[in-house]
């Protein structure tokens, strides 16, 4: 008896009845290879408007509780990496905070402003941490003042107390130890009181810029898969249509970034307590490198309107503590001010020229305190051996006609 044979495939009319194979959407493609975070967020949405930056911080699917803690380190550092912030480490890294501070900053202005302008997300970006270093500048500020009258004995010390510690001298090391004691103790100086400051503006000058270039790196991605973008400003600035694409590269931006660089560092000088060569030189200095590196780097619209709040910021703040009322109130009286009809500042060839120079005569100045310093160490070996008696006839010659150090020379 046989087995009667199985179709292989189904008869005609069923295949008229059967229900059509529902085939998954071909993938997305795109110019540029799709980030971690966004690569995430297409089984659910590609419009980023107006939860904007909320993908980079959505956390992914792991299976890191069944890890050990050493290989849940290396992930999250392997996500840091690759510029995936929703790993813990984020919250610690400059661009990630940022990118966390733009995110709720937008959340919050469009929302309850109903206002969708990238521009005033950023300019709140900014000053969210900018404020509370402000406070803390004014507190080194404080302390500076109270330690500036004996800024020049200082440096004299620190540099006697280098040689004491090169020669193994006791007395001297002791001797100026206990003076920079007496300093400390009557200017209650604390060397690290400008640290904080000093890093937070870094800290989060770093992160802004490099955040907003990962941000525009996701807007381009987002557009390219049919989404508005975080950085989406229909109408540009007041409806004007200016600053409407601010992932692109802008001449006008870098010419105005440098101007305002120029102005900045114009007033440092004139703000500062006692003006140097430097601070002399940097308006003809910084502002053409900052042209050159823009040209250069081809910096997005974004980026350069973030370094041009910044630097708003420092020019407003230079003209308010101007103010015998501000300064009152912030308790800075006591904190000198340079007087700006006094400050004059170096011509463009004559600072670069004269810097050059300087730059050589410090590269000298090293090189023979160097050879200074090994000199006396080997005296200092010379008149051991004396003591012990292990010392030759030519050791003892040297003693008796020690050789100078020769100073280096430009090559």
């Amino acid at each position: 008896m046989t087995k009667p044979e199985i179709p292989t495939t189904p008869p005609e009319s069923a295949a008229v009845s059967a229900p059509p194979i529902q085939t998954a959407p071909e993938p997305i493609q795109t110019s540029t290879p799709l980030s971690e975070p966004i690569q995430s967020t297409l089984s659910t949405s590609v419009d980023a408007s107006p939860a904007g930056i909320d993908a980079l911080s959505t956390p992914t699917t792991t299976v890191v509780d069944a890890l050990d803690p050493l290989t849940v380190s290396t992930t999250q550092l392997a996500a840091l990496a690759s510029y995936d912030y929703s790993h813990l480490f984020s919250w610690f890294w400059p661009s990630g905070l940022f990118l966390r501070i733009f995110s709720a900053t937008q959340h919050i202005i469009q929302d309850n402003l109903h206002i969708t302008a990238p521009l005033l997300v950023i300019t709140v970006a900014v000053l969210i941490p900018r404020i509370p270093l402000s406070v803390l500048q004014f507190r080194a500020q404080r302390a500076t003042a109270r330690f500036l009258p004996y800024q020049d004995e200082w440096a004299e010390l620190m540099k006697k107390l280098t040689h004491a510690k090169a020669e193994n001298d006791t007395y001297t090391h002791n001797k100026v130890a206990m003076r920079m004691m007496d300093i400390k103790n009557k200017t209650q100086f604390n060397p690290l009181a400008a640290l904080p400051p000093a890093i937070g503006l870094m800290f989060f000058g770093i992160g802004s810029f490099l955040g907003l270039g990962r941000l525009v790196i996701y807007h381009r991605e987002v557009v390219e898969m049919g989404g508005a973008g975080p950085l989406a400003y229909p109408g540009g600035l007041f409806g004007t249509g200016i600053l409407e694409n601010l992932t692109e590269f802008s001449p006008a931006l870098l010419v105005a970034l440098t101007a305002i660089t120029w102005w900045n560092v114009r007033r440092s000088g004139m703000d500062a307590p006692k003006f140097t060569k430097w601070q002399a030189r940097l308006p003809a200095l910084l502002p053409p490198v900052t042209l050159v590196f823009g040209v250069i780097a081809h910096f997005s619209s974004a980026q350069m309107m973030i370094a041009m709040i910044s630097i708003s910021y420092n020019i407003v703040q230079s003209y308010l503590l101007r103010n015998s009322a501000i300064r009152k109130l912030l308790d800075l009286e006591s904190v000198p001010l340079g007087d700006p009809k006094s400050v004059e500042f170096t011509p463009f060839i004559s600072a670069w020229r004269e810097s050059w120079k300087d730059f050589i005569a410090w590269n000298l100045s090293r090189a023979n305190d160097a050879m200074e310093i090994e000199r006396r160490k080997q005296l200092q070996v010379l008149r051991l051996r004396r003591a012990t008696g292990t010392a030759t006839k030519e050791d003892l010659k040297m003693l008796e006609n020690p050789v100078e150090s020769k100073p280096a020379s430009p090559q």
